[in-house]
């Protein structure tokens, strides 16, 4: 007994193992993920990470920012007589491009009642308002820029007349036809002016054939 006992005092002791210091990466923990439902997680982190990347180079890092100065001088041009009012007005043109493009993301990807509080806050009618010049005493548009806006508000009508035929009864869209068909006769008319003329100011107009 004694001697075994001695054995087993003269043995080595084992060494004890440690594990490497782990780097904790994406790449890592997407080369072992831990279960199925981690692996897909981390998945929808590198794509989220990649969405936002991608949208920040689209608009952020190419948004036109607009200095006091461009305001100033695209509202009240005469009094910044050494500036350069074209400079300063296509810097407005380029920002408002970009604010159409994000609003059309918006409204595409938002959900139904988040995009209703776009579509009927003031500022959004404030812009159709202004787009359209509803105001008939307005004096400030050229006879190119009326023309445009008739050819673009007539389009708005035709688009809202095929909604409405899409949700209505069917019984009332033969009627909505031919109470409809003089004005699409003036509507292609309009078309067919702009084209003859050469006129590229006045957008082309279509008429869905479930119109005509």
């Amino acid at each position: 007994m004694e001697k075994r006992d001695k054995t087993n005092k003269n043995m080595p002791k084992k060494q004890k193992t440690t594990k490497p210091n782990e780097i904790y990466s994406v790449p890592n923990i997407l080369a072992k993920p831990k279960n199925k439902d981690e692996e897909e997680k981390q998945v929808m982190l590198v794509n989220r990470e990649n969405n936002e990347s991608n949208l920040q180079i689209t608009w952020l890092d190419t948004i036109q920012n607009l200095s006091p100065r461009d305001l100033g001088t695209i509202n009240k041009p005469e009094l910044y007589p050494g500036s350069k009012v074209d400079w300063n007005f296509n810097r407005g043109v380029q920002r408002a491009k970009d604010d159409l493009m994000l609003l059309d993301f918006l409204l595409k990807n938002l959900r139904p009642y988040y995009r209703r509080q776009i579509i009927s806050s003031n500022e959004f009618d404030n812009v159709i308002k202004e787009y359209l010049s509803i105001d008939a005493s307005d004096t400030k548009l050229t006879r190119e820029e009326r023309d445009k806006t008739l050819a673009i508000s007539a389009q708005m009508l035709i688009n809202s007349l095929t909604i409405i035929q899409n949700n209505m009864p069917a019984e009332f869209i033969e009627v909505l036809k031919q109470t409809g068909k003089p004005y699409f006769n003036m509507i292609e008319a309009i078309t067919n002016y702009a084209k003859t003329n050469n006129d590229k100011s006045i957008p082309s107009i279509n008429i869905p054939d479930s119109l005509r």
